[in-house]
């Protein structure tokens, strides 16, 4: 009698879960219709802005739609409204220490984790002052990183400096000017997701003239995608800071990134006026990115980096050889 009562309420059970699967099943068939609609258009209008892009960013406009293929663009804008939400403080020291250890992060150089009400005050915590010595040498580092590449600009490389190693990229694309020569030097500071997230000015008396902020994609910067993208740096928003030192025309540019749409400096777009000090700060970003110098210098300007080789801010990039005074 109990095994038929059992066996009679499993046959129900049975009978109830797969009518629930048959009801299901079209509701299921319209969210994947829906979905594969909706990212169709996606796809379609990415070609049709990519169309309207093309003079600007000089490049296929098919290209272009297959770097958006991954909606990162939405992605960067939902990480930046995550990142600003206020975490409990019994959350912070786990939630934080968790990404701490996970990009090795040196949190000996900052305030205790339960210190940031967000994600994004730690993400761009300041350091305990005076824990940078600035070399006193011509050109510093403007952040803590990784040098992705450095040089001259001459003939046979033209306008397009090196993005990494054997990839390049057309320099006034870049930096949207036509004042530019083949004189400049140029130097890529990579910064990890567990770095230092702050930017401060390469050389002293850095005479700020200009801000122009310019839009354009969020494509990841990690190096491997630098290899695999040529071009990659001036399709991604940058900011372009313009001015001179002793020997002429510089260019600071930080460059963003998925999740990074957010570039801090401490002037907005515009012309501005300001003189800067070696090692004085200029801005941050509100994740990982690039910052990109090119700038007119001594003609013998001797290199003190190699590429691959981490660098914190401050230290020498690069001086003039010292020169020896004879009068025989």
């Amino acid at each position: 009698m109990w095994q038929r009562a059992w066996k009679t309420l499993g046959i129900r059970r049975l009978l109830s879960t797969q009518a629930s699967i048959q009801k299901s099943r079209p509701l299921l068939k319209l969210s994947l219709g829906l979905a594969a609609l909706g990212y169709g258009y996606y796809t379609f209008d990415n070609v049709r802005d990519a169309m309207k892009r093309q003079s600007v960013y000089d490049i296929s406009p098919y290209k272009l739609a297959l770097y958006r293929t991954v909606p990162l663009s939405f992605m960067t804008t939902l990480a930046g409204k995550v990142a600003a939400f206020k975490v409990p403080v019994w959350l912070r020291r786990p939630f934080y220490g968790a990404y701490a250890k996970l990009y090795d992060c040196d949190m000996s150089e900052s305030a205790p984790l339960e210190s940031y009400a967000t994600f994004n005050e730690f993400f761009t915590r300041p350091l305990h002052a005076g824990l940078r010595p600035v070399s006193p040498d011509s050109l510093v580092s403007p952040a803590d990183g990784k040098i992705l590449s450095f040089g001259k600009l001459d003939s046979t490389t033209g306008l397009y400096p090196e993005q990494i190693k054997g990839v390049r990229y057309p320099l006034r694309t870049f930096v949207r000017s036509e004042s530019l020569d083949q004189e400049l030097y140029y130097c890529s500071v990579y910064l990890a997701p567990g770095s230092y997230h702050r930017f401060h000015s390469p050389v002293d008396n850095f005479k700020v003239k200009k801000v122009e902020n310019i839009p354009g994609e969020v494509l990841p910067v990690a190096p491997w995608v630098m290899r695999l993208i040529p071009g990659l740096v001036s399709l991604n928003e940058r900011a372009v800071i313009s001015g001179t030192w002793k020997y002429g025309n510089m260019y600071m540019v930080p460059v963003g990134a998925t999740n990074v749409r957010s570039i801090q400096l401490k002037w907005p777009s515009g012309v501005v006026s300001d003189k800067l000090k070696k090692g004085d700060e200029v801005g941050q970003f509100e994740m990982g990115s690039l910052v990109v110098l090119l700038f007119e210098g001594p003609k013998d300007l001797k290199w003190s980096v190699q590429p691959d080789q981490w660098v914190k801010y401050g230290e020498s990039l690069g001086a003039e050889p010292r020169r020896s005074w004879s009068f025989f």
